[in-house]
């Protein structure tokens, strides 16, 4: 299979990758990199080497880090306690089920929303804390974006 070919069908699911940005079904970023690693592997590293692997996979890792601490990060600066952010978790996983893609953003606001409101027993607090849990969150979605983006822009620079 020619050269161009190959890369086009590896790019291509690519896209799929930043797709899982925002449907949370597909890893997206991780995906990303396991489409980087297969085409390096069938170009024998030719045309990606392993250093670039590894400059990939640090774009990885800090995609993981952003999703898993965006919304804590947020909620912790809204005030929220240990308590509020394991309910935050809980409702962000609950509504990812139920209601995908978007459902983990409102689970999240909910969960947290609801433990302020029953620990506090203060709207004013809970919407201030729940609010500060999804601004990071979508802080979190918008840098994972660059991530991706700058992940897919060094894929093609490599591959070339």
């Amino acid at each position: 299979m020619p050269y161009y070919i190959a890369f086009t069908i590896f790019l291509l699911l690519m896209l799929i990758g930043l797709v899982g940005l925002v449907v949370p079904i597909l890893p997206g970023i991780p995906f990303m990199f396991i489409v980087a690693l297969v085409f390096a592997a069938v170009g024998k590293f030719s045309h990606i080497s392993v250093g670039e692997l590894v400059i990939l996979g640090i774009i990885v890792a800090l995609s993981f880090f952003v999703d898993y601490f965006s919304g804590i990060f947020g909620a912790k600066y809204g005030g929220a306690g240990a308590k509020t952010i394991l309910a935050g978790a809980i409702g962000m996983v609950i509504g990812l089920i139920f209601f995908p893609p978007l459902g983990g953003f409102i689970g999240l606001f909910i969960g947290v929303f609801v433990s302020e409101l029953i620990l506090w027993k203060n709207h004013i607090r809970a919407l201030k804390v729940a609010s500060g849990s999804l601004i990071g969150s979508v802080i979190g979605l918008i840098i994972n974006v660059i991530l991706a983006l700058t992940f897919l822009t060094l894929f093609v620079v490599f591959a070339f």
